[in-house]
């Protein structure tokens, strides 16, 4: 640990008396008689003096180790935390972290002793709110306190800045794709069955009911007396997956195995290796748990970063998660992003604005019909001022009557280095229509940036509705196609997504998105969905409860239509959700 500069000779003196007392050590072997004994008394004296140094040692640091008084800022986006908070200190070494005190944040300031002077870096303080009935992580993780930057400047440690952000939803899906390929093979001496080996087949993380737990399934073979046997076995280990207090900066969470895992295995085979599961769990955990938590972490870390329309978290900032609860839907999080000193507040990000911005939208015809032919199609063609940037940029396509309006795709990509692009426009036939024209608006939004286009409906002859056919889609050429169902909900309904995929040997990725008018058009994630490979029907419920704060915390006042938006391969769908009052 390091020591204050006005410690330092008696560090010396420490460093030279234990010298002494070395070579007296060495010295002391080769002597007899009276030599002998002059030489221990020599080294009983030395001993004494080193430990009168020590003793002196620490009362300088003490006396040099200056308190600090730092202000805790924070900046709450849900809008739901408390104000009750605690500071805590904590001793890092090469042995982990102690905690040395635990001070409660009053009027904003937490009162620290102690822990400044040359001896700051082997502090690190954490920042936790209490009386909070779903709170179980920390508001902030400081890492080895920093040196100040200069003699003339502000300690940075006299500050800390906390963002709250809003909740993100970490899907099992999304966990599961740690898993490593199977099938796998594990052997393990068992006895008087001799070898016996584990083929595992089917190994996930799975999320029911409060609890994660790793779920693995498939056949454990004997080969030895009284004959070869094979038996269908199952496991299940509940896990412990929980915010990290620890100092390093890129682990937000953590797993640990809970209650003791179970192995069901019928016949001959299962009676014998029951003391085989701590085994079989150990192996298991490190082949799929252990990567999910590294998965989570990185997921965690861009999931802020897009949510703060950053291609990155800003540097010297730290990122804890507050919040962790386990539901049907997966792990919801709540993060919080801190820094010292004011460098979250003085931080100015790149602007998408600054580079690129819309320049014109344009739809050709301007008035379509409804008849389905094609005189009911139009094209829509959005320009840049400049060439896109590196990885493009998605331009966000709505229109304020999207009962008789269908844009194709929802978000329109376009691609680097290039400044221009193009959509498509329907006309939808409704059983009964005005008689006179429907003016439009549609609209392109990139970031804060709107332009708008306008467009009229030409009410054609009242269109026959099909029913929608109840037998599976053919699977479509492009990726994915996508449709939600039912299209009018309230916030406390789960509608449905479908997925009709394309045949293909692996698994698709989809991200989903939700956006509206009051979002000013800008896409928000709301959950990640991996399609199984050979899949090419598929379902995910929409968890509309879990984005109502957000939408009514930003100007949703239902009734109001909600775009959902989902992303495959590059290649976008979107469906319009129509949310009402409950």
């Amino acid at each position: 640990m390091p020591n204050s500069p006005e410690c330092q000779p008696i560090v010396d003196t420490i460093s030279n008396l234990i010298s002494q007392e070395k070579t007296a050590r060495d010295e002391l072997v080769a002597l007899t008689g009276v030599n002998k004994w002059k030489k221990m008394q020599e080294l009983g004296t030395l001993r004494q003096q080193i430990a009168e140094q020590q003793r002196l040692l620490a009362d300088c640091e003490k006396q040099h180790a200056a308190d600090l008084a730092t202000k805790v800022v924070i900046i709450d986006l849900p809008g739901n935390s408390g104000p009750n908070r605690i500071a805590r200190t904590w001793q890092l070494s090469s042995d982990g972290q102690t905690l040395k005190q635990t001070v409660t944040v009053q009027n904003g300031v937490a009162n620290l002793l102690g822990i400044l002077g040359g001896a700051r870096q082997s502090f690190a303080i954490t920042i936790e709110e209490t009386d909070h009935p779903t709170v179980n992580g920390p508001d902030f993780r400081s890492g080895p306190l920093p040196l100040p930057v200069s003699p003339n400047s502000p300690d940075p440690i006299e500050r800390i800045e906390i963002v709250i952000l809003d909740p993100l939803l970490i899907t099992a899906d999304a966990m599961t794709q740690a898993a490593p390929a199977l099938p796998i093979s594990l052997q393990f001496p068992a006895g008087p069955v001799g070898t016996l080996t584990f083929s595992i087949t089917d190994l996930r993380i799975v999320v029911a009911s409060g609890t994660v737990s790793l779920s693995a399934s498939g056949t454990a073979t004997g080969a030895t007396f009284p004959f070869p046997t094979t038996s269908p076995f199952a496991f299940n280990h509940t896990l412990h997956v929980f915010p990290s207090f620890t100092m390093a900066p890129s682990i937000v969470i953590e797993a640990l195995p809970g209650t003791a895992p179970v192995l069901s295995m019928p016949g001959l085979v299962g009676s014998i290796v029951q003391s085989l599961v701590p085994l079989l769990s150990s192996s298991l955990i490190d082949r799929a748990v252990q990567p999910m938590v590294s998965l989570l972490n990185t997921i965690i870390a861009k999931r802020v970063a897009i949510v703060l329309g950053l291609p990155a978290l800003p540097s010297g900032s730290v990122l804890s998660v507050r919040e962790l609860q386990a539901n049907d839907e997966g792990l919801t999080i709540t993060p919080a992003l801190g820094a010292f000193g004011t460098l979250l507040s003085d931080f100015q990000p790149q602007m998408l604005d600054a580079m690129v911005r819309l320049a014109a939208l344009e739809v050709q015809p301007a008035s379509i019909g409804t008849s389905g032919s094609a005189k009911s199609v139009a094209q829509g063609r959005v320009d840049l001022n400049a060439p896109a940037p590196p990885g493009g940029v998605n331009i966000l396509l709505s229109c304020d009557r999207s009962d008789v309006i269908a844009i194709d795709p929802a978000v329109l990509f376009i691609a680097e280095s290039v400044a221009t692009g193009s959509f498509t426009l329907s006309g939808i036939g409704q059983p009964l229509m005005p008689l006179s024209h429907i003016d439009a608006s549609v609209r392109a939004s990139l970031g804060t940036q709107t332009v708008t286009a306008p467009l009229s409906i030409r009410p054609d002859n009242p269109a026959t509705v099909v029913p929608a056919a109840t037998t599976p889609v053919a699977p479509p050429p492009s990726p994915v196609e996508f449709t939600v169902q039912p299209t009018v909900n309230t916030f406390a309904d789960k509608p449905t997504a479908y997925f009709t995929v394309a045949p293909r040997a692996t698994s698709l990725d989809v991200q989903m998105f939700f956006t509206c008018t009051a979002l000013f058009g800008v896409p928000v994630p709301l959950r990640a969905v991996q399609i199984p490979p050979g899949i090419t029907n598929y379902t995910a419920p929409i968890p509309l409860g879990q984005i109502q704060d957000s939408l009514m915390k930003n100007g949703f006042s239902p009734p109001a239509d909600l775009t959902v938006i989902a992303v495959a391969e590059g290649v976008s769908k979107n469906a319009v959700l129509r949310i009402v009052p409950a």
